[in-house]
């Protein structure tokens, strides 16, 4: 599948055509943007009609400690 409106896989059912290649073992690949986040959840065959990207996990220590907590 080629688009050239954005990532396809994105608010779109191509998630079903990608979970079934996935379960045949097709093999996927997305072509990367600007986050990682997204080719890996269009190649993951999940639906993504919904989801919820909350930012990168901190570097700073004391971040880290307040995120365990």
């Amino acid at each position: 599948m080629v688009t050239d409106a954005g990532t396809p896989g994105i608010s779109d059912p191509a998630f079903l055509l990608v979970r079934a290649c996935v379960q045949q073992g097709i093999e996927v690949q997305s072509l990367p943007g600007a986050t990682a986040f997204v080719p890996a959840l269009v190649n993951s065959g999940l639906p993504t009609n919904s989801f919820c990207f909350e930012g990168f996990l901190p570097l700073k220590k004391g971040d880290i400690l307040f995120l365990r907590n």
